[in-house]
């Protein structure tokens, strides 16, 4: 598996995760537990996201780097609608070995 983990700062950060998660929600397996909102794109294709006041932590999880870059598209797409006013927004990705958090 394939893990790339980063960040997008932005202030609006858990009102974003709230509309990611009711457009994706009718058709994609999503839990949120503690603060942590995880979506199912299939059964290996995995995204976390960890809302903060300043900032949304993601972490993906691919069978290849080709689909991660897939889904980061996806993702940024998504979020940079939701988020127009400031779009686009700075993501930020590393694989996860060479994540500093």
């Amino acid at each position: 598996m394939f893990v790339t983990t980063g960040s997008v700062a932005t202030p609006n950060a858990e009102r974003y995760v709230r509309q990611l998660v009711k457009h994706w929600g009718h058709r994609l397996a999503i839990i949120e537990a503690e603060g942590v909102t995880t979506i199912a794109f299939g059964p290996e294709i995995i995204l976390t996201l960890e809302p903060d006041r300043t900032r949304i932590v993601m972490r993906l999880t691919t069978p290849a780097e080709g689909e991660a870059v897939r889904f980061r598209r996806v993702f940024e797409e998504h979020l940079d609608r939701f988020a127009f006013r400031e779009a686009p927004l700075a993501y930020q990705w590393v694989s996860a070995a060479n994540w500093a958090g």
